[in-house]
């Protein structure tokens, strides 16, 4: 898998701040507004200013989230199949 690592500022705003208003949010989250990932992505693009090091997309959140949460969870279901 190719692409730039993220930084500990991108991370850290992911966690804290996207995750927190996106649809994944969970427990004290829920009381924040839900934002689209659309919004979300635009809200990060523009928190990263000139030190983006990248073009932040709804889908490219929506699917890290998905993946991170999963990996970090590692919550097994009978139908998944792996």
């Amino acid at each position: 898998m190719g692409g730039k690592v993220w930084t500990d500022a991108e991370e850290r705003y992911f966690w804290r701040v996207t995750i927190s208003q996106s649809p994944k949010r969970v427990g004290f989250d829920l009381a924040n507004m839900e934002k689209s990932w659309d919004q979300l992505a635009r809200d990060l693009q523009d928190a990263m200013g000139i030190d983006a090091r990248r073009n932040y997309s709804g889908t490219m959140l929506c699917m890290f989230a998905n993946c991170s949460l999963h990996l970090f969870v590692l919550k097994f279901t009978p139908q998944d199949p792996h």
